[in-house]
């Protein structure tokens, strides 16, 4: 089996796509439980500071904390999937499927 230089497998693949999966371009969301039945999770990049609006954020909201097996609601800040949200005011954000 031969080694690639760097440049070699940059020249290689250039020209071509290349594949991330999700955990490869972004880190584990934060997670705030502020209820036995609601729970915000938000996705941004690494660094990226709570209060600036690069924010993915959803809430699964769980109709009973006392039922194990109850619908399990997830909507969306905004009602989409973008980074334009402000992890700092999930809690005030308007939020839809």
């Amino acid at each position: 089996m031969t080694e690639l230089t760097r440049d070699q497998y940059q020249q290689y693949h250039e020209g071509y796509p290349t594949i991330k999966t999700l955990t490869e371009t972004l880190p584990l969301p934060m997670i705030d439980e502020v209820s036995t039945t609601v729970t915000y999770y938000g996705y941004a990049e690494l660094g990226t500071p709570v209060g600036a609006a690069k924010w993915k954020i959803i809430r699964v909201t769980k109709a009973s904390a006392t039922t194990p097996y109850g619908v399990i609601t997830t909507d969306y800040a905004d009602g989409n999937v973008n980074y334009d949200n402000v992890w700092s005011g999930r809690t005030g954000l308007s939020y839809s499927r």
